[in-house]
């Protein structure tokens, strides 16, 4: 913990050496703010002009089971180790809540959930002024089929479950420095509308429901 520290504040001294005094105080106010806030972006789009992207790959999209649990970490057990699991399976039990998988033949490419007619919380419900809204999340693709358009393949699957019930809005959250994710969501028209603010713990990140509109 202390070597860590120790790390950081060398890194630090390296940027503010041979500055002015008014730019050592805004990289050391930027330096802190790095380390304990980040910044995440509500996502939203209109479900009523959704793009197709074109996937060539033979891919199948399908409802999550404990099954397919136990088999994502008898083969990913790097990337979906037991607490990843009981996160999962505790997600399956939520109202209102789907868990699905893409698969490419027997293999399980990655995990994604879609919740009905909820956000990410009340006051998030409260921003975006909304009641009917599909809010996508806890999307993971695995490391052996990313950059394979899986993800975007699995917005699109669920963007059509949500117009097939008639919804009219989609919202998801991705931190600001997730770009792949955020690209793969741009395809399919969605554009920030909030800003939300976490603390970090280490490497957790804690929400304390400050949003921002954009």
């Amino acid at each position: 913990m202390l070597k860590n520290i120790k790390v950081k504040f060398e890194r630090l001294f390296i940027l503010i050496n041979h500055k002015s005094f008014q730019n050592v105080i805004k990289i050391v106010l930027n330096y802190i703010f790095e380390q304990f806030i980040a910044i995440g972006y509500i996502y939203k789009a209109e479900l009523s002009g959704i793009n197709y992207v074109l996937i060539d790959n033979d891919l199948e999209f399908k409802r999550m089971n404990e099954l397919d649990l136990e088999l994502m970490q008898k083969k990913y057990y790097k990337e979906f180790n037991e607490t990843i699991q009981s996160d999962i399976l505790s997600k399956l039990h939520i109202p209102n809540v789907e868990g699905f998988i893409v698969k490419n033949g027997d293999d399980i490419c990655g995990y994604f959930f879609l919740a009905y007619g909820k956000s990410e919380s009340e006051k998030e419900k409260k921003y975006l002024n909304i009641e009917k809204n599909g809010y996508l999340f806890s999307d993971y693709v695995f490391e052996k089929y990313r950059g394979k358009k899986i993800h975007q393949y699995s917005i699109y699957k669920r963007l059509i479950i949500l117009k097939e019930k008639k919804y009219m809005t989609a919202t998801c959250l991705i931190q600001n420095d997730n770009v792949p994710s955020i690209k793969s969501y741009e395809k399919f028209g969605f554009h920030k509308y909030l800003i939300k603010y976490f603390f970090k713990f280490g490497n957790l990140l804690r929400s304390k429901d400050h949003y921002k509109n954009i």
